[in-house]
């Protein structure tokens, strides 16, 4: 690594951009096939696929290019990219992207309110590779519904219940 840049023999931009785009033609046609079975979409990213109910069993299996089918659930919120929680008769699961801390389904629901957040502490460890170093420092992790990416709906009693995209005129 010379000043502080990564070697070109560990990353391929071209490499890099042709798999996500290869992915998201993939999604395209996912939402296709979704909206043809009267299925709605809840959550979709490149690795990740969220549907009101169950996907033709041809498109899930092991091979390349087919779903991994990883949970039903009975009740799941979906709060942000990667930020999402679900409930079946005895299992629960959780994923918050970049928080090492977990959390529960019922601790994310109060976050469809309109302007609540959860604060939480946490240690975030910076690295210095070219100085051996590495600095670990207490944070403030801030969750809460975001619009960074589409614009969120809310009911008339506060409570997040859709988004849509937003549009640059």
């Amino acid at each position: 690594v010379e000043n502080n840049k990564p070697s070109s023999k560990n990353t391929s931009v071209p490499i890099a951009l042709a798999i996500t785009a290869q992915a998201r033609i993939h999604m395209s046609k996912l939402k296709s096939v979704a909206s043809s079975s009267n299925l709605l979409i809840y959550y979709m990213d490149t690795d990740c696929l969220a549907l009101s109910g169950e996907l033709n069993p041809q498109y899930i299996g092991t091979d390349l290019g087919l779903l991994k089918l990883e949970h039903v659930f009975n009740d799941v919120l979906y709060l942000a990219p990667k930020v999402y929680s679900g409930k079946a008769d005895g299992y629960e699961y959780t994923k918050v992207k970049g928080l090492k801390d977990s959390l529960t389904f019922d601790q994310l629901k109060p976050l469809l309110i309109k302007g609540e957040s959860i604060k939480l502490n946490q240690d975030k460890w910076y690295k210095d590779i070219g100085q051996a170093h590495i600095n670990v420092k207490d944070e403030v992790y801030t969750l809460m519904v975001t619009e960074n990416k589409r614009e969120l709906i809310f009911n008339s009693q506060n409570l997040f219940v859709n988004t849509k995209p937003l549009v640059i005129t």
